[in-house]
């Protein structure tokens, strides 16, 4: 309390003496005031009465300057003088004086007043001090009452004030934060994650800068950055200057750094906008110099635009036709075609198409227009030629009809149950007995979608469609349409509103089929005679066109040919594109008849050629028959083959098309460019440079230039320069330069500039073409500037002539030269290091393979609708094993399974790091150490879902015969195209399956191809989601499996009711398994399972969820965790058995019974597995076959080509050693070297070119295997195969003729063939492993080498390998490269000459020549010796030597022609040549399986391993040629006995070596082939 009552006392007087001080202060002010006042009158104006004069309190300022004094009067009580008022002084040279003037504005609102020279400085001086000590004053104040303030920092410089000038340092800062900080938890159903990952709780942080900092020292350094986090591009989210300016009589003018900039005045030389180092400007009295060292980072482009309108060059080889978009209606409309379009602008077909409906394979989910349709390719054809099975034969029609030929009659009254979609394949099943097969002949489309018209366009004269949009090569495109000729209408194909039940497949005309044959009539329908340009709106009048040939005598391309007929003439004449004038008259001008709708399509920027073949026939033609070799010069395998096999002909491939087109109008150039670098735009037109915003205006983000000044648009070239900011890679660009400019006079000015560009490469390994710079330009400019005023007078002495500025003369001169670097001695430039020549596309994720349809091999597959079709089926699994089973400290882990460490060491579940596949990988940063292993788990005596066998069981449950059980999964391919991508190789890497039980084996087969989807084999597509979600059956049918709905499937999506996923959850079969237990079939299936298995099975199997009597059909789903699972302590391997069902896999958690339950998919299960809404059921595929057993695994057998033995920890604290395996199967390799088991060909499948589905199954094992991939790949190569002769045979017309000898390419590298055996993968001499440029550690990336293995290659022939480029290589000296070659381990090709001597130091030639003879009856022994005595010995052992030389004189002389004899034997391999179509083939013996006659027609086909010719010739004569191999089986059949692999008596069927049969036998031939495949 009481130093309560001293506080208020100490207040109290506080305030007593403040208020004191403030009363004495007023006094004193007062008093001065009135001193002030009393020195001062006011004079009042008299009046006619006398007033009392009072003085004023205080001093007031007069409104008006009398005198000197007057500026000197202080008046502390008035007011500010307005802002407006200003007072200025200016100096009178006539008086000497100095005038002050007060004004308001321009007007003067007092009297001026004069001041002498001394009373002026006097105010000056008394001004500025005034000026200086307020100023002061402020700062004192400020400083002791303003607060810090972060954003905007001042501090003294004190002495530095002398430096930086006066100011201090100023930080001020602008902008906006915003940060965001979040825990977030989210849970995602998807089950290609484990249970772990499923879940994810995080802190997430996310931050917004947007800030402006300022800086300045004094008045000469300032400093400036921006940043802005939400910035486009990354180099725009960072700006910063620094910069430094001098006096005016400073050297120093300028030093800035950070974002800086230079130009010069030299147009030649025009330094950077977009650079970042450091640059300063200096001056020396008239000199001016200016230096730069910086970074660039932006590139330098040039567009051009000529005659006002931006022209773009275009160039395109003739191989790059359009393909797969424009369509024949017709072979009609294509064999008159060039006769319509050969006077044009007239057309003289006299066609009109009326009415058109095009249909295409549905993969965009469209339903809006949609039908089934069966498309045939013979469909209106009207002459025999043209229909590809002789069973449809021509009816005598003129023009394409329906009736043309038998087919469609014969469709529609025999074969009427074809409409019903699902019936297809079993009604047109008798068809196969003619030759007639889906997907060659006929192709069914379950929804196909019909075309808008704005999606294609069609010309209705020549008869030939245009798609907006190429289909793929896996779709098809079918047409119905009416037209009229001559009056007549005609009609082929049905339209959607002929058939009103929208049920009904439509009968339509096929185009374009899913397989693609170029041997069939089909092929030639796609039009191969237009190209596009990508472009759209073209012009006519800026458009040009040229055809050039490459001469390669004289290594250039000209535009004509010095050949027969068309000598001197212009290919674009010989084509048929010259022939009209500019009127359209009929006078060639040599340029390009720009014909709309005919040469060409404007809207979409086409070439169309007004001739089919313009570089094959055509050319032939126009060429003549004077010129003896002329197929040396057309290229017609462009047009008889695909593009991919078209262009390995490249002694064909020497016509380009040349030209230039304008795409758009106006005066908008389009730079090609965005984020373009501000102020880095130049324009010059006719060389003159244009002005910003006056001439032009630019848009820098979107990368325009509009043209505003329209003189300039319409006159002369339009240059433009700019910098580009846009994709500038990571390549250290570095720039430094110097600018001198000495001014002689104002108008005389000389200047210098010299800059050096250097790049440093981000990698050791530059390709060619894209080497560092390094170069130095020089140059001197000058520029002199005059004015005449006389010139002007003189102007203005004309009349009308009023000019006003002086005439002027400006002359510029510049020189400048680029000193290229100097070239090291030891640079290289690769042309291919060969570490990106190929790239794998992983096929491994377990959830894109389902259930796999029963392979050929298997005989059930034939049957339909029949249980049997499944019963070989066995237990086959699929999975990653999730690493909630194997990681440490898992609170997930099943506890047993936690406490079980040696089922944690098992192989086959356990986890497997990166080093232990790849130990010489190095992973980039948050890469996981962890591999996903693909996990195969094959259990051949337990039945698998649908397998329905009850006859072949064992009491215990368990299957007979395991070895002929089999299991598998099959998927669809996302590239289909194999041929265009260039996939040549299935690889992966595989732990040794063995390493518990060596005692099993089996096979491991790999198809390819055309795969049936009908998995439940019934000609029926199931969908879940068709099923009904209320009971009510009336929309599905029954079938042995159980029940399809009859519904046009739409989409694969379950109902959003909570009960629907129930009721459709159920299966492929589409019944849940309480339906299951009284469905026909396997209720009948488990009763004769009762009366096989014995008593104690059936108890068991009544308690096993997963047994025929609780699942009948097999199908149930079971996740891998589960209360049951952990109650029984079921084991990791057990846990996946059931986890591919696909009854109740789809369930949503919250409706499961079990709380561990978690689904495998969210989508319904269908067999129509690539969704293309039909079910595809045909079977044409290659099979690639691998042994599984433990002597088969061998490095150099089995398409093994690589084994890693690894050391590894188990969990159990074990240490051990595991083998894994690299598998790599030659896609395309037909015979094979005998190493491993050869590629067969199930149907027609004659190629790559649609490779729609993979299958993968295993089959001969007697237990269960686990097989475990830690990779899984489809491999494409840059690099493919050249498949022809590459030198010329002058007898048989050059490079036409295919190789010999067989070529596989492959790849090696360091990190997966470093510890290959016998021979590892070392780095070449000089070559080191590349450092990852774009990791934040050192991780050195892979380095790879190309393989190229070659077998069976005759003497003096050649394999090879291509890719297409355009590298110009003049200015390189040499070509190296690394060379390794190695033996072919366990080559069972290579073929030995034995010389020998019957004693050879103490060891019998004879004993040796037997031995060899034991395992090798292809090589050759040659017997040399002085003991004749042995000849009977040897000849009596059947030791096969090919002679016997007694070493008399001379002997030297035979034993070489020997050796030559042996060589030929060897190498010397028996051809059947042959000519078709212009084209000269020459097929080894070894690859021709047969040759058959086709009927009515003088054609024969023939069979070889991997494809079909044709040959036009008589069997009999064909027969006469060929060698004794061959027998002639039937009058239309010949057959190569070395390539049959198999008689069937009961079917009278020949089987040869690749898969393929044929069964024209007759009985005598019969009993010949008999002996030859029972003497074999």
């Amino acid at each position: 309390m009481k130093k309560i009552r001293l506080l208020i006392i100490f207040t109290i007087l506080a305030i007593s003496g403040i208020g004191c001080y403030s009363a004495f202060a007023a006094y004193n002010q007062v008093t001065e005031l009135q001193e002030v006042i009393s020195t001062d009158t006011i004079s009042v104006t008299p009046s006619s009465q006398p007033q009392k004069q009072e003085k004023p309190r205080f001093s007031v300022k007069k409104t008006t300057i009398e005198e000197y004094k007057d500026l000197e009067t202080v008046a502390p009580a008035d007011l500010k003088t307005p802002d407006n008022v200003k007072s200025e002084i200016e100096y009178d040279p006539i008086t000497g004086c100095y005038i002050m003037k007060t004004r308001v504005a321009d007007m003067e609102i007092s009297t001026p007043m004069m001041l002498t020279a001394k009373e002026y400085g006097d105010y000056s001086l008394r001004k500025s001090m005034q000026a200086y000590y307020h100023e002061k004053n402020n700062e004192n104040i400020k400083g002791g009452k303003k607060k810090f303030d972060i954003f905007d920092m001042q501090f003294n410089l004190g002495p530095l004030d002398k430096v930086f000038g006066p100011g201090g340092v100023r930080i001020t800062t602008q902008g906006s934060a915003e940060l965001k900080m979040a825990i977030k938890t989210n849970k995602t159903d998807n089950p290609a994650l484990s249970m772990e990952a499923r879940r994810k709780t995080y802190f997430d942080f996310d931050e917004k800068i947007q800030a402006n900092i300022k800086a300045s020292v004094g008045n000469k350094l300032n400093f400036s950055m921006n940043y802005n986090t939400d910035a486009t591009f990354s180099f725009d989210s960072q700006k910063l200057n620094l910069k430094y300016e001098g006096e005016e009589d400073q050297i120093i003018k300028s030093i800035e750094a950070g974002n800086v900039s230079m130009t010069t005045n030299s147009s030649l030389i025009q330094g950077g906008t977009s650079l970042f180092g450091i640059k300063t400007q200096l001056q020396f009295g008239k000199l001016t110099l200016t230096a730069l060292a910086s970074q660039q980072e932006a590139e330098s482009k040039q567009v051009n635009s000529k005659n006002g309108a931006q022209l773009t060059e275009f160039t395109m080889g003739v191989d790059k036709y359009d393909e797969n978009r424009h369509f024949f209606l017709a072979h009609n409309f294509r064999d008159n075609y060039e006769t319509s379009v050969a006077k044009l602008p007239f057309i003289s077909s006299g066609v009109t198409i009326n009415r058109i409906e095009v249909w295409v394979t549905n993969k965009k989910s469209s339903y809006g227009n949609t039908r089934n349709l069966i498309a045939f390719a013979d469909l209106g054809e009207e002459k025999q030629e043209h229909i590809s099975n002789s069973h449809w034969q021509a009816t005598g029609y003129a023009n394409p009809a329906n009736d043309a030929n038998t087919l469609y009659k014969e469709i529609v009254n025999s074969y009427p149950d074809a409409r019903n979609i699902s019936l297809v394949g079993q009604v047109l099943a008798p068809l196969e007995s003619y030759g007639i097969s889906g997907g060659k002949d006929y192709v069914k489309i379950e929804s196909a979608r019909r075309l808008e018209a704005s999606e294609y366009s069609i010309n209705s004269q020549l008869g030939y469609i245009s798609l907006n949009q190429r289909i793929n090569a896996d779709e098809v495109i079918a047409v119905a349409y009416e037209y009229t000729k001559n009056g007549e209408v005609f009609q082929v194909g049905e339209f959607a509103a002929d058939i009103s039940d929208a049920s009904s497949s439509l009968i339509v005309k096929m185009l374009k089929s899913t397989t693609v044959m170029t041997s069939e009539p089909i092929w030639d329908l796609m039009m191969k005679n237009i190209y596009s340009l990508e472009a759209y709106q073209i012009q006519k009048d800026k458009f040009k066109l040229q055809i050039y040939f490459r001469n390669d005598t004289s290594g250039t391309q000209v535009t004509y040919m010095s050949l027969g007929d068309i000598k001197g003439k212009q290919l674009i004449k010989v084509m048929n594109l010259d022939r009209l004038d500019s009127k359209d008259e009929p006078n060639p001008d040599g340029v390009f008849d720009y014909v709309e709708g005919y040469t060409v399509t404007s809207n979409k920027g086409r070439i169309i050629f007004p001739v089919l073949e313009p570089f094959g026939s055509h050319l032939k033609k126009m060429i003549g028959g004077s010129v003896p070799d002329v197929d040396k010069y057309i290229y017609q395998e462009l047009y008889d083959s695909t593009q991919t096999v078209a262009r390995q002909f490249t002694d064909k491939n020497k016509f380009t098309l040349q030209g230039e087109y304008k795409a758009s109008s106006g005066n908008t150039i389009q730079l090609n460019s965005m984020n373009v670098a501000r102020g880095s735009v130049k324009v010059t037109a006719g060389g003159v440079t244009l002005v910003e915003n006056v001439d032009y205006t630019v848009d820098y983000t979107m990368g325009t230039v509009t043209i505003i000044n329209q003189s300039y648009a319409d006159a002369g070239n339009i240059k433009v320069s700019l910098e580009s900011q846009e994709m500038f890679n990571m390549q250290r660009k570095t720039l430094v330069g110097l600018d001198l400019n000495y001014d002689f006079t104002k108008n005389f000015r000389v200047g210098a500039t010299i800059m050096h560009m250097g790049e440093k490469a981000l990698t050791e390994k530059l390709t060619v073409g894209n080497e560092v710079i390094n170069n130095t330009i020089w140059g001197v400019n000058t520029s002199y500037t005059t004015e005449f005023q006389w010139l002007t007078n003189l102007f203005n002495k004309i009349p009308t002539v009023n000019a006003t500025a002086p005439s002027k003369l400006t002359i510029n001169a510049e020189f400048a030269q680029l000193i290229p670097s100097t070239k090291q001695s030891k640079a290289v430039s690769y042309i291919d290091d060969f570490e990106y020549s190929q790239s794998q596309n992983d096929i491994r994720l377990p959830y894109a393979w389902n259930l796999a349809s029963t392979p050929s091999m298997f005989p059930e597959s034939k049957l339909s609708n029949d249980i049997a079709y499944g019963k070989n089926r066995a237990l086959f699994a699929w999975y990653y094993i999730d690493r909630l089973f194997t990681q440490k400290n898992s609170n997930l882990t099943p506890v047993h399974i936690k406490n079980d460490l040696d089922q944690l060491s098992n192989h086959y579940v356990r986890e497997v790091q990166s080093s232990e596949v790849f130990p010489n990988r190095e992973l980039s940063y948050g890469e996981s150490s962890l591999l996903q292993v693909l996990n195969l788990s094959f259990y051949p005596t337990e039945r698998g879902p649908y397998s329905l066998d009850a006859s072949n069981i064992n009491p215990d449950g368990t299957l007979q015969n395991p070895e002929m059980r089999w299991g598998g999964i099959m998927r669809k391919m996302d590239n289909t195209d194999f041929e265009s991508a260039n996939i040549e190789y299935l690889q992966f890497w595989m732990l040794d399956p063995f390493i518990y039980d060596k005692n099993n084996g089996g096979y491991l087969y790999f198809n390819f191809g055309e795969i049936s989807e009908d998995i439940l084999k019934d000609g029926k597509k199931s969908f879940e989601n068709g099923l009904p979600t209320d009971g009510n059956n009336d929309m599905v049918e029954n079938t042995v499996w159980g029940k399809v709905s009859r519904q046009q499937s739409v989409t694969y999506a379950f109902d959003n009711n909570s009960e629907a996923r129930a009721r459709q959850d159920v299966g492929l079969e589409g019944l849940s398994t309480e339906e299951e237990r009284n469905f026909g079939e396997y209720k009948n299936y488990v009763d004769r399972l009762r009366q096989v298995l014995s008593q104690e099975t059936q108890q068991r199997y009544a308690y096993d969820q997963f047994s025929p009597f609780n699942d009948p059909a097999g199908d149930n789903y079971h996740f891998y965790r589960g209360v049951d699972y952990d109650d029984a302590e079921y084991s990791i391997l057990e846990r996946y058995k059931r986890y591919n069902g696909t009854e109740g896999n789809s369930n949503s958690p919250d409706e499961a019974e079990d709380s561990e339950y978690q689904s495998s998919k969210s989508v319904p299960d269908v067999e129509d597995i690539n969704q293309d809404n039909t079910l595809d059921e045909y079977e044409r595929y290659y099979q690639y076959g691998i042994k599984i057993t433990p002597e088969d695994l061998v490095v150099g057998k089995n398409y093994i080509t690589a084994e890693q033995e690894s050391a590894v920890t188990l969990r159990n604290g074990e240490s051990t050693t595991v083998k894994w395996y690299q598998f790599k199967i030659p896609l395309k390799e037909v015979t094979g070297d005998g190493s491993h088991m050869p590629r067969e060909t199930v149907g027609s499948i004659q190629d790559f070119k649609t490779i729609r589905f993979a299958r993968m199954f295993m089959t001969g094992f007697k237990k269960e295997i686990h097989l475990r991939l830690a990779s899984l790949e489809l491999v494409r190569g840059d690099w493919r195969s050249y498949n022809l002769r590459l030198h010329n045979d002058d007898k048989s017309g050059g490079t036409t003729l295919p190789a010999e000898g067989d070529l596989d390419v492959s790849v090696v590298n360091i990190e997966e063939n470093a510890g290959q055996k016998p021979v590892n993968y070392v780095l070449p001499p000089g070559v080191t492993r590349i450092i990852s440029p774009d990791q934040s550690q050192i991780t050195q990336l892979n380095e790879q080498s190309i393989s190229l293995k070659v077998t069976n290659l005759p003497s003096k022939n050649a394999r090879a390998i291509y890719k297409t480029s355009g590298l110009d290589v003049r200015n390189y000296e040499r070509l190296q490269m690394f060379v390794h070659a190695e033996k072919l381990i366990d080559d069972k090709t290579l073929k030995k000459i034995y010389i020998l001597d019957v004693e050879m130091n103490g060891v019998s030639g004879l004993e040796v020549a037997s031995k060899i003879r034991e395992n090798d009856w292809d090589s050759i022994i040659i017997f040399a010796t002085a003991y004749d005595k042995y000849h009977d010995d040897i000849f009596y052992n059947r030791l096969m030597v090919l002679d016997f030389i007694c070493k008399y004189t001379g002997y030297e002389r035979r034993l070489i022609d020997d050796v030559r004899a042996a060589l030929d034997i060897i190498y010397k391999q028996k051809t059947f040549v042959f000519k078709y179509k212009n084209v000269i083939y020459r097929l080894p013996y070894s690859n021709i399986c047969y040759i058959e006659k086709e009927p009515l027609i003088k054609r024969c086909t023939i069979h070889t391993i991997n494809n079909r010719f044709y040959v036009v010739n008589s069997i009999n004569k064909i027969n006469n040629e060929l060698g004794s191999e061959f027998l002639k089986t039937h009058q239309s059949c010949i057959v190569n006995l070395n390539n049959v692999r198999k008689l069937d008596l009961a079917t009278n069927t020949l089987i040869f070596k690749n898969g393929i049969s044929t069964s024209l036998l007759t009985e005598k031939m019969k009993k010949e082939v008999k002996k030859h495949v029972e003497f074999n």
